[in-house]
């Protein structure tokens, strides 16, 4: 799983407020797909 962590404060979509944001991909309406790294990775590496 991909995400992103220490926004410094937490942040607010309408209705939510969060700390960390999972990343994903959306296909097709109603679906969605969590984006993941094809090989291991530490912890922290930075995505770009």
């Amino acid at each position: 799983m991909t995400s992103k962590i220490d926004f410094g404060e937490a942040r607010q979509i309408p209705g939510f407020a969060f700390e960390v944001l999972v990343i994903g991909g959306v296909p097709e309406e109603g679906d969605v797909v969590l984006v993941k790294p094809d090989e291991p990775v530490k912890n922290g590496t930075p995505i770009a």
